[in-house]
């Protein structure tokens, strides 16, 4: 019926009669020709990823000193994972303490790697440029994830001569048996602000995505220990400084905040720039919400000002806590950041599938998805910590979210405030099953759209992104319709090409 009406709507009735008679004979049985009436479904937008945590080989490596054939496959099959559950997105940890799981210019190979800091892999790759094209590959973007402060996680490991805390020891305070690059130290922001134009420059990462570390949480001080940045404190005072201590370690988090966005849309515009910061920016905010920890006060972190002030395009405050909570509710808190969302970018909450366990059941995860998706409307999304829980599938958690709030794929959420060139026209084939793939203007889209239906489910439309510089694809065998567009980097679709199986 398509067919016909498109022969009918677009060829002259006396070509029309040869075309029939051509197909009634089995000439162009089986062809594939253009459909510009055939308009495929909007698919869903919602942001759905997974932090994979180097540090501690949390999630990746398993464990330090693996071959390189061994860390490609564990991290291909978590690829694999995020891939099977319609998840979009993956975040790595690249920098855990001042170290890299990439070739860095600037920092040494990280012991979570291959055991001892300063090795670099062998038989040699680049774990980041692997990761990369392993994700793209999936339709998943990656978002390089690094902590900007945290120097060395245990002063016993082996140090390399060339790990910060040797060249430059000035930078450098004790924090029990971890070391901290000093948030007051200008030279000290200088040069995490060096490995983030490295990593946005070399590297064709989606994202820049930095966690919760500024000044030390109380806990990691030693028998209230206080941080010591008493050198740099005393010459804001002797400058005329008025602000309390506090305030004026706010002040400088807040400029290294803002300075590692610029630094990356500088190299970047079209990166996405995010945050995941503690849950909860200050006791009492919501009314309801009692919590040990004052991130604004014991952090110097004010995530409220990042996000109203527009400096990242997502932020990702880790609820981690049960919609059942009398104390920190999920709901709350997701309702409270929210409103403080003045500047109009993405809110995609962290949340705990880690925390599934006997209090906490699978159900709890589904329930935070779905409260999230009908929180934000037009740009819902969330992270899950951590890519562990979901492979081990904690209490079934990942059964359940394949059978309730992954049953179809989605699109990251479009950006519009991100500067990205036009998507152009494709320019598409069919031939034996092969899907040739071309833009219609010079250079490559972001991705490519693939939306494709069955002959036997007329109804249903599959999709699939694949990076904007393949040339070509293989189709399932019984695929009947085709619609290709494609998608730049603020995740804005162009006009579709479609065709259909005669």
């Amino acid at each position: 019926m398509r067919f016909s009406y498109f022969l009918t709507q677009h060829i002259p009735r006396p070509f029309f009669l040869l075309v029939s008679l051509l197909i009634s004979q089995g000439v162009w049985a089986n062809q594939w020709l253009p459909a510009p009436d055939l308009q495929a479904p909007e698919p869903q937008r919602e942001f759905r990823a997974a932090w994979i945590a180097s540090v501690y080989n949390i999630d990746w490596p398993s464990k330090a000193g693996l071959s390189t054939e061994q860390q490609q496959q564990e991290l291909r099959k978590l690829f694999d994972l995020a891939s099977e559950m319609k998840l979009n997105a993956v975040i790595l940890q690249v920098r855990p303490a001042a170290d890299a799981l990439y070739q860095s210019r600037f920092e040494p190979w990280s012991y979570y790697l291959t055991g001892k800091m300063g090795r670099e892999p062998d038989p040699f790759y680049d774990p980041l440029s692997f990761a990369i094209k392993e994700a793209h590959l999936r339709g998943l973007e990656l978002h390089a994830w690094i902590n900007p402060f945290r120097a060395l996680t245990n002063i016993e490991l082996f140090v390399s001569e060339d790990h910060i805390s040797k060249t430059n020891p000035d930078w450098i305070r004790p924090v029990k048996k971890m070391q901290w690059l000093n948030p007051a130290d200008s030279e000290a922001r200088r040069h995490s602000l060096r490995v983030v134009a490295d990593l946005v420059i070399r590297y064709p990462i989606d994202g820049i995505h930095i966690d919760d570390y500024f000044y030390p949480y109380p806990e990691n001080t030693k028998n209230g220990q206080v941080f010591n940045d008493d050198l740099h404190w005393k010459k804001y005072q002797e400058s005329g400084g008025t602000l309390d201590r506090n305030a004026w370690r706010r002040g400088e988090i807040n400029h290294f905040v803002q300075s590692f966005s610029k630094t990356a849309k500088h190299h970047r515009p079209t990166i996405k720039v995010g945050i995941s910061p503690f849950g909860i920016w200050r006791p009492r905010h919501p009314e309801t919400v009692i919590a040990y920890l004052d991130a604004f006060e014991h952090l110097a972190a004010d995530s409220k000002h990042w996000f109203q002030s527009g400096w990242v395009d997502y932020l990702s405050p880790q609820l981690y806590w049960p919609t059942t909570s009398d104390e920190q509710n999920f709901y709350e808190l997701l309702d409270w950041w929210k409103e403080q969302n003045t500047a109009g970018r993405h809110l995609w909450p962290g949340i705990a599938s880690a925390r599934v366990g006997s209090k906490r059941p699978a159900s709890e995860m589904q329930k935070q998805v779905e409260a999230v998706r009908n929180n934000e409307d037009t740009s819902p999304g969330h992270i899950h910590w951590s890519i562990s829980a979901l492979a081990e599938n904690k209490r079934g958690v990942t059964d359940l979210l394949k059978k309730t709030v992954y049953q179809n794929s989605a699109l990251i959420p479009e950006s519009p405030w991100i500067p990205s060139p036009p998507s152009p026209r494709p320019m598409i084939r069919i031939e034996n099953n092969r899907l040739s793939l071309a833009s219609a203007s010079s250079g490559f889209p972001s991705w490519w759209l693939i939306q494709t239906q069955k002959e036997k489910e007329s109804s249903a439309w599959n999709h699939r992104l694949v990076p904007g510089n393949a040339t070509a694809l293989r189709l399932p065998p019984d695929t009947s319709s085709v619609s290709v567009r494609a998608l730049n980097a603020a995740g804005k679709l162009g006009p579709h090409s479609s065709l259909i199986r005669q």
